[in-house]
């Protein structure tokens, strides 16, 4: 049986997306009981660059450019320092569903920023991916609930 590219694809993309819900849950149960927050970050970081640095033996490398590496920096501090110490110290500070809910309507503040201040029309796929992102926030708010009580939104004393 032989499995085409489109078919693979969306099973790489469904499994990323089931270890990407996973990771708030698991997350909240191990911070900060078992590790903190910079210091989960440092374990994923440190994780993904060796499981990285292994495939790299295996796959023929290509030639990088003297003035892309400023880029690739910033886009390491940014991307990835920056934005996973920022998400992993708020999931510590609040509920996995409500980090969720702020996960989820990010990308749609984004869409409906981007069609204002650029005037990027949003099209029939757009807006329907809106409705549904939308439907389940709405869900989360409605039906979410944690069995973790210490961490409300109103929890900034802590910060």
């Amino acid at each position: 049986m032989k499995i085409n590219q489109r078919t693979l694809a969306l099973i790489a993309v469904s499994i990323a997306t089931i270890i990407y819900g996973l990771n708030y849950t698991i997350a909240k149960e191990v911070m900060p009981t078992y590790v903190k927050p910079y210091g989960f970050i440092l374990i994923r970081v440190m994780g993904a660059t060796a499981i990285f640095w292994i495939l790299g033996l295996f796959i023929k490398s290509q030639k990088i450019e003297k003035q892309d590496y400023k880029k690739i920096g910033l886009a390491a501090l940014f991307g990835i320092g920056l934005n996973m110490l920022s998400f992993f110290k708020g999931l510590s500070l609040t509920t996995p569903i409500s980090a969720s809910v702020i996960m989820v309507t990010s990308p749609i503040m984004v869409l409906i920023f981007s069609s204002i201040l650029i005037r990027k029309p949003i099209g029939k796929q757009r807006i329907l991916g809106i409705i549904i992102g939308l439907i389940g926030t709405v869900l989360l708010i409605t039906y979410g609930n944690s069995s973790d009580s210490s961490a409300t939104n109103s929890n900034w004393e802590t910060f």
